[in-house]
């Protein structure tokens, strides 16, 4: 019976329509910055020493493409160490402190550690993210918006229950 009525006021809260303004918030706090793509290249090795062999090798001017081809432990070794177009907040922490400085056809002076082993990255071009129109992503920002009323609801609840123990 419980089950049941916290069902019902659970759809009773996020079937309420949201006002217009909020839902425009939300756009706002998620689409207000512009947002940047990069586009990456790596060479994957196995320890910091080797790391810093390719880098040498980079330095006499040898092709990153090539090294990344020959000797990189990931997958995008056969692509030239290509990854695909990713924003900052979707890499390592490790890769975004080794990018910011770079320039478009720059590659990093020192070994990036990672999970994954030592890397060395090349930056190859940026661009800037178009926010999509708020009509595309409206469903997505009515869906935060019901999961934030409902986590308010709750919260609200929580802070306002008395709670009394019995011996």
């Amino acid at each position: 019976q419980r089950n049941i009525i916290a069902s019902y006021r659970v759809r009773q809260i996020i079937s309420k329509s949201p006002a217009p303004k909020a839902l425009e918030a939300l756009y706002k706090q998620q689409f207000s910055k512009p947002v940047i793509e990069y586009k990456l290249r790596h060479i994957l090795l196995k320890d910091e020493e080797s790391a810093r062999q390719m880098i040498a090798q980079l330095d006499l001017g040898e092709s990153f493409t090539d090294l990344a081809n020959k000797h990189s432990k990931d997958t995008s070794a056969s692509n030239g160490g290509e990854l695909a177009w990713i924003t900052a907040d979707q890499m390592p922490k490790a890769f975004q402190q080794a990018i910011q400085d770079l320039q478009t056809g720059e590659y990093t002076g020192s070994p990036v550690k990672s999970s994954y082993g030592w890397h060395i990255i090349q930056l190859d071009r940026t661009r800037k993210v178009t926010p999509p129109p708020f009509e595309k992503v409206h469903d997505e920002l009515l869906t935060q918006w019901q999961q934030q009323t409902l986590s308010h609801f709750l919260n609200n609840l929580r802070e306002n229950a008395k709670v009394e123990l019995q011996k």
